[in-house]
């Protein structure tokens, strides 16, 4: 669960759908990621939806430390032209 405390000690907040649920704080960065909604999915659909989360949060993060994509690729695993994507969304407000 996405608390206050959590929020405002937060450079950006990735929110996933919550809309109007979520607290909002002026002066914050917020991105809303879209994802497949787990709801009724087996568990392998899930985990696939976990499993990609979590590599596009390792994206960000290797981002805001100043990793090159090419670096990126390699100690993730994904293709570099998705690194790209994945950075680019990010970059301009996704």
């Amino acid at each position: 669960m996405l608390t206050t405390e959590a929020v405002q000690a937060s450079d950006v907040v990735i929110t996933m759908g919550c809309g109007d649920a979520c607290p909002v704080f002026p002066g914050e960065q917020y991105r809303d990621w879209k994802l497949d909604d787990p709801a009724g999915q087996g568990v392998d659909v899930v985990r696939l939806i976990r499993d990609r989360l979590r590599l596009r949060a390792q994206v960000v993060l290797h981002a805001a430390r100043g990793r090159s994509n090419a670096r990126i690729a390699r100690e993730t695993g994904l293709h570099l032209d998705t690194v790209r994507e994945w950075r680019g969304r990010f970059a301009v407000g996704g």
